[in-house]
């Protein structure tokens, strides 16, 4: 495992500072890569995979939306080509601004709605191809109001 593998609230991006980071499990079948960049790890933490309980009584990304501190939860959010629909815990009805942000978490576009809706759909005139997350931020876009949520696409294959 490579990269900050925490279960903690920033570790998930549900907190006011989320982690833009990312765990990676490597494998190769040609050489011990730990060996070769010269990693020595204690074998007195080891674990065997068949020590993890699994716990099926709810999703874990249902819990952390659930949970999250956020006065709104964004439940999902789908892009097809430039329409962006996003999935919330309530309708709200004051103005807020959507923020779209790219693959290094970079503002791409704000848009600004009178009313959220539980299902709001928006039009961006934004190449899709850039879109990653999406955040439900104060109008003046000071305070983050939403949890930060992968989108997912649905005119890929």
């Amino acid at each position: 495992m490579f990269g900050s593998a925490n279960v903690t609230s920033a570790g998930l991006g549900i907190s006011n500072n989320p982690n833009a980071e990312v765990s990676l499990f490597l494998k190769s079948t040609k050489e011990n890569i730990l060996d070769r960049i010269g990693l020595k790890l204690s074998s007195d933490n080891k674990k065997a995979l068949s020590q993890f309980v699994a716990n099926n009584k709810f999703l874990m990304e249902q819990e952390i939306v659930k949970n999250n501190q956020f006065s709104i939860k964004i439940l999902a959010a789908e892009v097809n080509y430039s329409a962006l629909t996003i999935y919330t815990d309530k309708e709200i009805d004051t103005p807020v601004s959507i923020a779209v942000y790219d693959n290094n978490n970079n503002l791409i576009k704000k848009h600004t709605v009178e009313i959220l809706k539980e299902q709001h759909e928006i039009t961006l005139d934004t190449d899709e191809n850039f879109f990653r997350y999406v955040q439900i931020l104060s109008i003046d876009g000071n305070k983050k109001l939403s949890n930060k949520i992968f989108c997912t696409f649905q005119n890929r294959f």
